[in-house]
């Protein structure tokens, strides 16, 4: 387990763009790409999308600065969408091995500050697999990230059942996260892919578990649905209700997708509407929460305050720090 000092709020959800995969990005010339200027830099991950980037995605001192301001001890890092999933086999397994050591390098260097997610190239599945068991056992990463589909194909493939095999072996987390939407072409007029793209995307991966059995041959995986939950603290009447009524969603579970989905972890990046975090909360309870930012896609002190006003006294312990310190097996 990770030794640390006393801590109060660890960010579970905060970004990183390490240097061999920055590099990549720059030379490349094909989507995804980063796309340099004299005023700003972005990263373009499809025709019609991109977004800015900056130090806060590249420096570490920048990061433990912003940390310090808002009063947040420890971020838990993964690396920018689109992640590796969009290179060829070989390319994908060149980065993730690269992300991954460069990640473990971070952690290492400060390790009272930062832990760490491993990415893998889930193109090329069996290589994803050998490369997950590497990162934690060799480089103590504490999780994964993975994304909403990989280059286009759902999570409930059957391909990706040796990955879920493998995460559950290691007993560590998944961080289910957005990546460029299934239905992006329907949404590239008024921003409508960050708007509302992400969380659809993120919503739909998380059902096709659910209802793709992946829950029910893996019963002790633990996925962490970012942004309060997506949509699904809103839906859950509906979820259940139409799983009574349409027979294409009993086909490979054998209880109430809400059964499944009580397994889920939430984190509570970009929550700043009391209303959708009360209804998020009533769902997942003061054990399946964690405090995340999208650090820096957020603001870390507004999202720390917005929390601070938000939750009851009794609840902050678990949500800040205890149920992050739990999942990651931080001591």
């Amino acid at each position: 387990m990770a030794k640390t000092s006393k801590l109060n709020a660890i960010d579970i959800h905060s970004h990183i763009i390490p240097p061999s995969l920055r590099d990549f990005l720059v030379k490349n010339r094909k989507i995804p790409k980063i796309q340099r200027s004299l005023n700003q830099d972005f990263l373009r991950y499809a025709r019609d999308l991109k977004y800015s980037v900056d130090e806060r995605m590249f420096s570490t001192n920048v990061k433990l600065a912003a940390m310090k301001n808002a009063g947040i001890d420890m971020q838990i890092l993964s690396i920018a969408m689109p992640g590796v999933d969009f290179f060829d086999g070989e390319n994908g397994l060149s980065l993730a091995r690269k992300t991954n050591d460069e990640i473990s390098e971070i952690v290492s260097k400060y390790p009272h500050d930062f832990l760490g997610l491993a990415t893998l190239p889930l193109q090329s599945v069996g290589e994803a697999v050998d490369e997950l068991e590497r990162a934690v056992k060799d480089l103590d990463l504490r999780g994964v990230e993975i994304f909403s589909n990989v280059a286009g194909k759902s999570l409930d493939d059957a391909c990706f059942l040796p990955f879920y095999e493998k995460v559950e072996q290691l007993d560590i987390p998944i961080l289910l996260h957005p990546t460029k939407p299934l239905s992006y072409n329907a949404m590239k007029r008024y921003g409508l892919v960050g708007t509302v793209g992400y969380l659809f995307d993120t919503t739909l991966a998380i059902m096709e578990i659910v209802l793709g059995g992946i829950l029910e041959k893996n019963k002790k995986l633990k996925i962490i649905l970012p942004h309060c939950g997506s949509t699904i603290p809103y839906l859950l009447g509906r979820i259940d209700h139409q799983f009574g009524i349409n027979e294409e969603s009993r086909k490979k579970i054998s209880k109430l997708p809400s059964e499944y989905l009580k397994l889920v972890y939430f984190d509570t990046a970009q929550a700043f509407y009391k209303p959708a975090f009360d209804c998020c909360f009533a769902f997942s309870g003061k054990d399946k929460l964690m405090f995340g930012t999208d650090d820096p896609f957020a603001n870390l002190k507004k999202s720390r305050e917005f929390l601070e006003s938000t939750i009851e006294e009794e609840n902050k312990e678990n949500i800040f720090c205890l149920n992050a310190k739990k999942l990651f097996k931080i001591s």
